[in-house]
């Protein structure tokens, strides 16, 4: 490869953030607004591909010592944390009921929905 297409690439690359961001608005648009409990989500696959980001971020700083490469690492991690963070308080605060969690699992599978009534049991 000439300069040219070095300097195209390295542009390309970059520009990935921006794309990534954009990406991002309609899912954390939609939790943000959601009138339900977000039981679509998936926490744990959120959090595999968060994972996969942090050893991304560490490879950059400490292997490559890339700053496009950290910067946009640190930008998924931003946005794949918030979206974790708003399907939990949908799925467990906002729409739920925190008091049934009982383990760190509980935030992973969605907790099964009461029926009328054990709600009314519960009140």
């Amino acid at each position: 490869m000439d300069i040219e297409n070095y300097a195209l690439l390295k542009f390309l690359y970059s520009s990935i953030a921006v794309i990534a961001i954009i990406g991002y608005i309609p899912q954390l648009k939609s939790l943000i607004y959601s009138t339900g409990r977000s039981l679509a989500i998936s926490i744990s696959t959120w959090v595999v591909w968060s994972s996969t980001w942090v050893i991304s971020l560490f490879y950059a700083l400490l292997v490559v010592d890339d700053i496009r490469m950290v910067i946009l690492a640190a930008i998924n991690i931003v946005f794949h944390m918030a979206i974790i963070v708003l399907t939990v308080y949908n799925r467990f605060f906002k729409f739920g009921d925190y008091q049934r969690i009982k383990s760190v699992k509980d935030f992973i599978r969605p907790l099964p929905t009461l029926c009328e009534e054990e709600e009314e049991e519960i009140k």
